[in-house]
């Protein structure tokens, strides 16, 4: 007796003849399958806003919490009472749906109440005006699930040596936990004020998915020199940081800085302190794709662009150059004297085009070209709601939406909009202040690593099979995989799970053997060269330990 199959495939229903030996359901091919996959919406809503600081009158017309959130590419912006200072960390569900925020400080759950055990989540010394405020570095903070398990979440949190210093330090980063199994879901601090690093810092740290498709990276810029910090984040927690030293040569600051004091001459000369220079006024990003990362480094400083391996972790030099002088206006007491400029920097969506600004300029850099020629996008006209609302250019992301928004240096109501960041020079569609927000938003805008991002097939290290939002978790024993499906490079993986021994067989569609591991050992990914087999429909057979066997259909392209 024979079976009729049906496989369908870029669109086309190709009918397959099966002997009742091999009966198995094929699974569908389309070459759209991947857009069935749900994708992941951790990024969808974002917490700004800040409260007024009166008692009894917190949230008022002008201040108060808002959520920008995304769906089916349109922001939507909600009013909602905030009981904190700006955010720093978000973060939101699967569904886009808000855990908890921080201000750097305190952990609020949902329901913006303080979570259950989290004030001082660093020493409240180091916050602003009281615990429940911020620590004035502004990308001070990652909130990122457990690869394996997303009611565990890991925050990190830098800390001042000195609030109160002209030119501050960061000298620790913080790693709280928190359960949000924990107060019947609202979530739990769990550990905190856990020193993961103490060294010279920079306010300029950001994160990506390792290449395996399930872990993190998260890199930590040291305060001097060109090093890096890396932590790799796996299910079984926070892995101890690794230094990375890229050689020099390296360009120091070398200039001073003038900044307003109380009496005459009512500026002072300060000199200026290497890549520790107002080093929460910078931004780090990683390109969507996970292949490179670059960072803008204030006060006349450099962007730094690098390329970086998803699977060990390791950044390489790509280019370097300055950062051009800030646009905006100088102060009238001194014509000659230009402020510093607070940077920030984003990739465009299609990892093509880095976009950094300073203040009072907006650029495009083409990465695809390997000059340093950025093309200015957008200049500050000196638009301002009400003094000192200040509505100039700093840090930038990227959006669900597909478009980059960036804020301002400064209390304001507005974010400045790039409408379509994939296309190049004026094209991009730069706005500013294209987005009018209904209360004021002081500096921070959320930061979020690609939270669809997976696995790097052409890494090495992409082992686990993770290729789809939908992976749930480690391999489990009863978990037999074959990947990738289609294939299509001259290879299919097989994972074995743990077990005492067992036999692989691949068999093509008629019955015959083409290929068998007669003795392999559980919980490891074996590779099967494909290259030489006719393109078609394969079955992946295991005999694991006393088990029935499993079997599993792949379809082989060339």
């Amino acid at each position: 007796m024979r079976t009729q199959g049906i496989l369908r495939t870029h669109g086309y229903c190709i009918k397959i003849m099966c002997s009742k030996k091999f009966i198995f359901t094929i699974l569908c091919l389309s070459t759209m399958a991947s857009l069935a996959f749900s994708q992941s919406k951790r990024d969808a809503r974002w917490v700004m806003g800040y409260y007024s600081s009166l008692p009894g009158n917190e949230n008022t017309a002008e201040f108060g919490g808002m959520y920008l959130t995304f769906e089916n590419g349109v922001v939507k912006i909600e009013e909602f009472d905030i009981f904190s200072d700006t955010p720093m960390a978000t973060a939101n569900d699967e569904n886009g749906n808000l855990l908890f925020y921080s201000t750097g400080c305190t952990i609020f759950n949902r329901n913006m109440q303080v979570m259950e055990n989290g004030r001082d989540i660093i020493p409240n010394t180091y916050c602003y005006k009281d615990a429940d405020s911020y620590t004035f570095i502004r990308s001070g903070g990652i909130a990122l699930p457990n690869p394996a398990n997303d009611q565990l979440w890991y925050n990190f949190q830098y800390r001042f040596e000195d609030k109160l210093s002209v030119w501050p330090l960061i000298k620790q980063l913080y790693l709280t936990t928190v359960d949000m199994a924990g107060d019947g879901g609202l979530g739990k601090v769990t550990d905190k004020q856990n020193i993961v690093i103490e060294d010279s810092l920079t306010g300029m740290y950001s994160a990506v998915r390792h290449g395996n498709g399930r872990d993190w990276w998260v890199v930590v810029p040291r305060g001097t020199d060109r090093s890096f910090w890396r932590m790799q984040i796996t299910p079984a927690g926070v892995q101890p940081p690794v230094l990375q030293t890229i050689p020099p040569p390296y360009t120091p600051f070398n200039f001073t800085q003038l900044i307003p004091v109380d009496q005459p001459p009512y500026l002072d000369t300060v000199p200026a302190l290497e890549y520790n220079s107002e080093a929460n006024n910078g931004q780090a990003d990683f390109s969507p794709d996970g292949r490179m990362y670059a960072r803008i480094i204030p006060n006349y400083g450099d962007v730094e662009i690098y390329d970086f391996n998803r699977c060990a972790g390791l950044l390489r030099l790509r280019r370097v150059f300055p950062v051009p002088r800030s646009l905006y206006p100088p102060p009238p007491t001194d014509p000659e004297y230009t402020l510093p400029p607070a940077c920030g920097l984003s990739f465009s969506p299609d990892s093509r085009y880095l976009y950094f600004s300073n203040t009072g300029g907006l650029y495009q850099l083409d990465l695809a070209d390997n000059t340093s020629d950025y093309t200015l996008i957008g200049t500050y006209t000196g638009f301002n709601e009400q003094f000192p609302g200040s509505t100039n250019f700093y840090q930038l992301h990227r959006a669900p939406d597909g478009k980059i928004y960036m804020a301002a240096g400064n209390g304001t109501k507005y974010l400045h909009v790039i409408d379509h960041p994939n296309e190049a020079g004026m094209a991009c569609g730069f706005r500013e202040q294209g987005l009018k927000l209904p209360r004021w938003n002081s500096w921070t805008i959320n930061y979020f690593p690609n939270f669809n991002l997976y696995d790097d097939p052409y890494g090495g290290c992409d082992s686990l099979g993770i290729n789809d939002p939908n992976y749930a978790g480690a391999p489990l024993f009863e978990e037999f995989k074959v990947f990738p499906n289609p294939a299509s490079a001259g290879l299919i993986k097989v994972y074995v799970p743990p077990c005492e021994s067992a036999r692989v067989s691949v068999c093509s569609i008629d019955g015959k053997v083409l290929y068998e591991m007669k003795q392999v050992t559980g919980n490891v990914v074996y590779g099967v060269d494909c290259a030489d087999w006719p393109a078609g429909v394969y079955v992946v057979t295991a005999y694991i330990d006393a088990q029935k066997p499993v079997s599993k259909s792949v379809l082989v392209m060339h």
